[in-house]
Formats: C-alpha cells, sequence, structure tokens
C-alpha cells in the first residue's frame, strides 16, 4: 500500500459529514492537501480531490461508481473520453490517473 492511500484511508472517515445531502468534503481536501508533497499538490488540486470525494448524486464520482463496478476497461475509458466531460475534467482525471499509476493515461493503447 503507497504512502499517498494510506494517507487517504487514514483521512476520509474523520473528515467527511455524511449527513443529510451531499457530503461536505471541504474539511476533507484541505487535510489532504496539507499533507501532500509538492509534485503530488500540483496532480491533485482541490477540484482533483472533491472530484475524487464528492460522491453526491450526480457527481463524477457517483456516476463513475454506478458504471464502473460492470463496466470493461475499454468502456471506462471510452467515458472518459466522451464530450459530455468538460475539458477541465479530462484534465482532473489525467492528473488524477498520474497520481495513482505513476504515469500518463494512454487511452488509444487501451481502447485498442
Amino acid at each position: 500500500m503507497t504512502l499517498a492511500t494510506k494517507l487517504l484511508m487514514t483521512t476520509v472517515s474523520p473528515l467527511m459529514n455524511f449527513g443529510h445531502g451531499a457530503p461536505t468534503v471541504g474539511p476533507l481536501v484541505q487535510r489532504i492537501r496539507s499533507k501532500l508533497n509538492a509534485e503530488d499538490s500540483s496532480l491533485l488540486s482541490n477540484d482533483a480531490l472533491t472530484m475524487i470525494f464528492d460522491s453526491s448524486d450526480n457527481s463524477v464520482r457517483d456516476g463513475g461508481n454506478k458504471a464502473a463496478h460492470e463496466a470493461p476497461l475499454s468502456d471506462c475509458i471510452d467515458s472518459v473520453l466522451e464530450a459530455t466531460l468538460t475539458e477541465a475534467r479530462r484534465v482532473l482525471l489525467g492528473k488524477i490517473y498520474y497520481f495513482a499509476h505513476g504515469k500518463e493515461p494512454d487511452f488509444e493503447t487501451a481502447t485498442a
């Protein structure tokens, strides 16, 4: 388990507000950002971390969770390339992928 994974696992539960409505991810995002080194912090902006942890209805995470558990990898990659994602969200997803895997996503190879 990587240091980043351990950090995320130990900070998620106490900082998520699972009351009525959408969880408040602001404190969690701030806590994680305070623990990241400069390189990782440049990859994981507040918007990227919010995209990862915001599981409210119709969020990117909510839609991804619903689809990813049953979809083949090529379908998951195709969803990232769809026009329904804004360019900003595509960039954020690319940075999240790089943070998690240590390399740029290669969508061309993965869909072949």
